[in-house]
């Protein structure tokens, strides 16, 4: 699984507060537009923006959104289609969690993951019902195009010092076993989508989403360090979302929300620089942050959403983490996968 080093001040002297506007500008055109899943906005770019480095990356910015755009199609019509056949449902997610659990363990591809998350956003609303399935659609395709168009307008008007991108060397997984480890990954995102399609809702998908993240990880250690860091990452995010909130709730101005996300979302992708934790930890800090101010915005209890949004992270993390490896030490005895490298690069 690739991780992006920490970007580096003299590559790009703007990374900060260009990640920052990238955030709190999706925010605004969310709240402008009346998204149908506010949250979608600031996380989606900062998901793709938060991830260059050096110069910006024509293929990276333009593609991904497309990408965004086709599979969340795709998954739309598919779930729509068999929406009210839920045994076929379950085998058809399933099949392609696996797939896309494989993708990333053969080739280090985040391309895996992007299909994780379409396919997992659009299973769990369309569990519940078709309307919820094609707001969620609906939703998601805004995103991808506000991220189409942010991402090079800021480019444009923040550039890089870097003329080239940073190339992304992918690491495939050199353990084997590849196919079983990703059928049992998926095995184990289907056991907390049954609690997500049986018992919770829609607003839990949490619990799903940190656990697609963490399972990206080839070995338990590096596994066990992506649960540590969304779980601290997850505390720290909903502490300045209470602080913005708050804030907000006594003024009740937009411009005292936005220039208040704008000056933690500096902070934040200034500490992705020169922070004492590894970058992705302020980028997850900063998702966290702006996914507990759209929750609130739509009348939901601050205090409430952070406490959920921590546990929930916790158990998904670490349920998912533990629940694996006892499966792959009971069903996998022949193989022993450990890190031969650091999970953060420098």
């Amino acid at each position: 699984m690739y991780i992006a080093p920490r970007p580096k001040a003299n590559d790009d002297p703007y990374f900060a507060l260009r990640l920052a506007l990238a955030s709190s500008l999706a925010l605004m055109v969310g709240l402008l537009i009346d998204s149908n899943m506010l949250l979608m906005m600031p996380v989606l770019i900062i998901s793709l923006m938060g991830g260059m480095r050096k110069a910006f990356d024509v293929n990276k910015a333009v593609s991904s959104p497309i990408l965004v755009i086709v599979l969340i199609s795709a998954f739309y019509w598919l779930l729509s289609y068999l929406h009210v056949r839920p045994i076929l449902t379950l085998l058809v997610v399933f099949y392609i969690a696996a797939l896309a659990y494989y993708i990333t363990l053969k080739n280090g591809s985040p391309l895996g993951m992007i299909i994780l998350i379409a396919i997992v956003m659009m299973s769990v609303s369309g569990a519940k019902s078709t309307l919820a399935l094609a707001f969620v659609h609906t939703a998601m395709i805004e995103a991808a195009i506000t991220t189409f168009i942010l991402i090079p307008l800021l480019y444009w008007i923040l550039p890089t010092r870097a003329t080239e991108p940073l190339p992304e060397e992918y690491q495939p997984d050199s353990h084997g076993y590849l196919l079983e480890r990703a059928v049992l990954r998926a095995a184990v995102l289907m056991a907390l989508l049954g609690w997500m399609y049986t018992l919770l809702d829609q607003s839990n998908i949490t619990l799903v989403i940190t656990a697609v993240f963490t399972l990206m990880f080839p070995c338990k250690e590096h596994q066990f360090e992506e649960a540590r860091e969304r779980s601290y990452a997850t505390i720290v995010g909903g502490g300045f979302a209470l602080v913005i909130l708050t804030t907000f709730g006594f003024v009740g101005h937009l411009s005292v929300l936005f220039f208040m996300t704008l000056i933690a979302g500096i902070f934040l992708a200034n500490q992705m620089i020169s922070g004492k934790n590894p970058p992705m930890v302020y980028q997850f800090t900063l998702s966290v942050m702006m996914t507990l101010i759209c929750g609130s915005l739509n009348d939901q209890s601050p205090v409430y959403l952070t406490i959920l949004r921590i546990l929930l992270t916790i158990i998904g993390t670490l349920g998912a983490v533990f629940l694996y490896a006892t499966l792959e030490r009971l069903l996998i005895k022949d193989v022993e996968i450990t890190a031969h490298q650091a999970k953060n690069p420098d």
